[in-house]
Formats: C-alpha cells, structure tokens, sequence
C-alpha cells in the first residue's frame, strides 16, 4: 500500500528490515512478546524505514491495545522527540450486546474461569470510558478518534471508512486479493459450544488452531456473516445490557464525538417481543453432521485426519466418543497436533 498510498502496515514479524514484505494481520506479537526497550526500538526503526522509503503513515492495530493502557505510555515514548511525528488513536465501539457474544466467541470461551455463556454476561465488565481515559491521558483527548461500528454508522462499509481516515478512497482503487491463512473466523452457536468443550486441549487460552481448522474445512453454514446478529442472547438481556452500558455510551458520544443528544449507537434498542429461541445446547444430532463435514471435507482435500485428531486408536476414539454422547456427555474429539 506504501507505493500507491505512502502508507505501510509494517510486517513486524520480518527479520531484518523488510517492514513492507509479505503479510501481516495484527500486531499481538509485536507487542505482547517484547518488552518496553524492544518496542520502542522497534518502533523507532519503523519510522527511520518509513523516512527512508518517504512513507506518510504508520499503522499499528491490535485490538487488546485498547484496554492494555501500558501500551499508550510506551507508544507515546517511542514517538516522543519526532516533531513530525503525529500519533493519531483510532477507536471502533461497538454494541455492548453484540460485543459480548463476538468476544465470547473470540476469547472467552475458552476461559475456564467462566462457567458458561451467561456467566460471563453476568460477571464481565466493559470499561471503554477508562480505557478512553487512560490514552487521553497520554495522547490527548484531540488524538483519540472514536467510531460506532454498526452499519448505519460505516459509510461504505468498515475497511472503506478506515482507508477514508487514512486518506484514501477505497471506490477509486483496484485491491489485490490476498488469501489470509491466518483466519479471524466467525461462527454460528453450534461451533463456539465445541469450541468451549474443547477448551482443556487449550490451557494457555488460544484455540487459534482449532478455530482456523474448522473455518477451513466447515460449509459456510456454520460461519457468522459480517454483522450477522447471533441468537445467544434473547431480546430482554439484550435490552438489559444496553441500558447498564448507557450511562457510559452517553457519556463517550458526548466527550469524544461531540453529541449533545448523547447517541452513541443508532441502530434502535431491540422489541422484548422479538421471536427468539433459546439455545439448545449440543446434541448428538447436531454434533454428528459437523463431524461428518469435517470428514468429507479432510477427504477431499486429501488431508489425513491425524494432523488434528489424536494421532492412532482414531476408531476406539469415535467408539468412545458416541457411546459418550448417548449418555449426553460430550467428548472433545480436537487437540494439538
């Protein structure tokens, strides 16, 4: 993108000095498995590469930077000193209610810490107002830009409204495809159930493996569409979440986007008539089928089962797994390979 549109996303996961080479999807790494010396050298010698090649902007994004505020203080030293350097805090909010059940899916799920679904809607805490404080504390309230990411809110969708604050018209520009083998997937509530009976193959927390091997072999019906609402939450929690978030909504759409009337979100608070079902939970019947799809999907592809299941004794495995199931328990059939 630098060549075009004198902007880079630096692939910090180059060695060398090859920012602009090859593909990068977040920066988690970058920051989380370096410490404060090695960040800011790091990103000193981004900036000395982006002179070099005459590159107007940097951007960095991870999304646990927002509410890790230790960040702020060491990205804020890394760019003190550069009078033409220009931080600029970047800040996407969505529904609370619709945040909870995306980041039960992405993370929390897999928490042991917390029972259940409904566990964690009850016990977890949203503090986007600290959050806010703290890197207005050290950047300035006039560097932090927040945007409501609902649809209505979007323009032209989320990846053209980012580049028009970068500068640049997403419309007026041809993009090259890109496969991504490193998956952020989203999924229907079938699969984040197995993804949380999976959780003791994943002591550390992250199932990016599995998560990425069932993207891959799934059908798209088992995948969450962009924006597509889930069904965990029926409409009178939705509505009792929003109006506990309120206050703190208020007070960010007054503060930070200048609106007097206090309007964060614009897409209207859920009817507690809304036709909903609640969720089952997993059932052979429904376990079976994702199972078999996976199978098909593996044999197609000419991929060999034990690269993900427990290599050897596959058959006395899927024996114990449905004797297990008929007693309604449920066997995590995925590990590491």
């Amino acid at each position: 993108m630098y060549q075009n549109h004198s902007c880079l996303y630096p692939n910090t996961t180059r060695t060398g000095r090859d920012y602009d080479k090859g593909l990068c999807r977040n920066h988690r790494e970058f920051f989380r498995d370096k410490n404060e010396s090695e960040i800011i050298g790091e990103i000193r010698n981004i900036i000395a590469f982006s002179r070099k090649k005459k590159i107007q902007k940097i951007v960095f994004s991870w999304e646990g930077l927002f509410d890790r505020h230790q960040y702020a203080r060491i990205i804020y030293k890394a760019t003190a000193g550069y009078e033409d350097i220009d931080p600029q805090i970047i800040v996407y909010l969505r529904h609370q209610d619709h945040w909870l059940e995306s980041a039960w899916k992405q993370w929390f799920a897999n928490k042991k810490n917390f029972r259940d679904f409904d566990h964690f809607i009850d016990t977890y805490k949203i503090k986007w107002d600290e959050s806010l404080a703290r890197w207005s504390d050290v950047f300035g309230r006039d560097r932090i830009s927040v945007h409501p990411y609902e649809p209505v809110q979007l323009d032209d969708g989320l990846i053209s409204h980012f580049l028009k604050l970068m500068g640049i018209n997403y419309r007026e520009n041809f993009w090259n495809e890109v496969e991504n083998q490193d998956l952020n997937p989203g999924f229907q509530e079938d699969v984040i159930e197995i993804l949380r009976l999976n959780r003791d193959f994943y002591p550390d927390g992250d199932n990016s493996p599995l998560q990425n091997f069932l993207s891959r072999h799934l059908p798209d019906d088992y995948k969450k569409k962009p924006f597509e609402k889930y069904s965990l939450l029926s409409p009178e929690k939705r509505i009792e979440i929003l109006n506990r978030y309120e206050p703190m909504n208020r007070s960010i759409a007054q503060m930070f986007l200048n609106r007097a009337d206090g309007r964060l979100f614009y897409e209207p608070m859920p009817s507690d008539d809304e036709p909903w079902v609640h969720p089952e939970g997993m059932t052979v019947e429904k376990l079976v089928p994702v199972f078999s799809s996976i199978l098909y999907s593996m044999d197609t592809k000419k991929e060999k089962p034990v690269t993900v299941l427990i290599q050897k004794k596959v058959k006395a495995m899927v024996d114990y797994w449905f004797w297990r199931l008929t007693k309604r328990n449920i066997f995590c059939i995925f590990s590491r390979k």
